[in-house]
């Protein structure tokens, strides 16, 4: 049914008192000539009150709807007429409806699933837009709607609700979190967010932008993060935390986090069975002309062995150094480089050859190979470099 005021309605008018209206009937309304106001009266905050409107009813004032620090105003499918405005002082805007007016506000909270306001909206730096991503969806998002002038104030975009980890989404994935549906531009930014200003939440990386969507909407849109941020926020969520530095051991394995990552090994984990790269010495048989001498030496078959010339000298070593080691291929911003040495003070990786033995559960085992040090040298000597082109970035 439909309830009508003549005069202000008021919810919570004085200080300890309290008033609740739920408007859930379909079609039903609620309808005041003049004001309506939660927490308090239309000049000053009171006590409690709260107001929801669902299932397609509706609330109108023919004047303002004012919402004070104890006022709540929950939308679930239904809409709020202000024909003078809506003024929220500390209020607490939630769900999925539409405020069929212009908004201004200050202190106020806002948690929209999808809010639409069809006039102007102007935040104040004391307001908090509370906005969810939705881990199952390539881009949806709770939205915040609104057709006429937006100026966001420096007021706080708040993503702390969001289930933690976020489900990581393809780079490029856009989230319109302000769907700014006027011809004119946004005015003002969320606190700490300017233009093209990276956002992290998570696993992901977003770029902020107030020129997204159709061209002036304020939007999130996932960019590549680097593999190391990747791995430590899968490892140490907590930012900041000394175990989470590349040269710390925080298993005691004896294996820095470094070398844990660049090896696909779990830095939490002591490693009591990983293998580090081994060097060996691979063999080329000497050549063989396929006859095989008699016992005796001379092929006469008297069993007598002749006199020989002294031996010959040892014929030179024929033959590879082997490298074998791990790789991990989530560590894609690492460069593997296998180099030899003849003097350990110059290396180089011309001639190596390095080739894969086998790949799972993202870790190749690989292998490099270079001829032997020719005959005279004093040596030859692999080493595995592994090297990251950024430095130790915080998770």
């Amino acid at each position: 049914g439909s309830t009508a005021y003549t005069t202000t309605h008021e919810l919570g008018y004085a200080a300890k008192s309290a008033g609740t209206v739920t408007d859930d009937a379909n079609g039903s309304s609620l309808t005041s000539s003049r004001s309506i106001a939660i927490g308090g009266s239309i000049t000053a905050a009171g006590g409690t009150g709260s107001m929801t409107i669902s299932h397609g009813g509706n609330a109108a004032a023919a004047a303002q709807v004012l919402i004070w620090k104890k006022g709540a105003l929950t939308l679930d499918g239904g809409t709020l007429r202000a024909d003078g405005g809506c003024v929220f002082s500390g209020a607490q805007i939630a769900g999925s409806g539409t405020i069929q007016a212009s908004v201004a506000s200050t202190a106020t909270t806002y948690q929209p699933g999808k809010i639409t306001i069809t006039g102007d909206w102007s935040c104040a730096p004391d307001d908090t837009v509370q906005l969810r991503l939705h881990e199952d969806q390539d881009g949806g998002c709770d939205t915040l709607a609104a057709g006429g002038l937006v100026n966001l104030g420096g007021a706080r975009l708040d993503l702390s609700a969001n289930p933690a980890p976020v489900t990581r989404q393809a780079a490029g994935s856009t989230y319109v979190l302000i769907d700014n549906t006027g011809d004119q531009p946004i005015s003002g930014t969320f606190a700490g967010i300017a233009e093209g200003s990276v956002v992290e939440l998570g696993p992901e990386r977003f770029v902020a932008s107030y020129q997204g969507g159709d061209g002036n909407d304020f939007t999130l849109t996932v960019v590549e993060k680097p593999p190391l941020a990747v791995w430590k926020n899968l490892y140490f969520p907590l930012p900041g935390t000394a175990d989470s530095d590349d040269q710390a051991d925080p298993d005691h394995d004896g294996v820095s986090n470094f070398w844990e990552r660049a090896y696909g090994l779990n830095p939490l984990n002591p490693d009591t069975d990983f293998t580090a790269p081994q060097m060996n010495l691979e063999r080329i048989p000497p050549p063989s002309d396929g006859t095989t001498p008699p016992p005796d030496g001379d092929g006469s078959g008297d069993g007598e062995v002749p006199p020989t010339d002294p031996p010959a000298e040892t014929p030179p070593l024929a033959g590879f150094l082997t490298l074998t080691y791990r790789r991990s291929l989530t560590a894609t911003d690492l460069t593997f480089a296998v180099k030899w040495s003849d003097d350990l003070a110059n290396w180089s990786s011309e001639g190596i050859v390095d080739t894969l033995v086998s790949s799972e559960g993202g870790v190749e085992i690989r292998i490099a190979r270079i001829p032997v040090a020719p005959a005279g040298g004093t040596g030859r000597y692999l080493r595995l470099q592994v090297t990251s082109p950024e430095p130790a970035a915080p998770n």
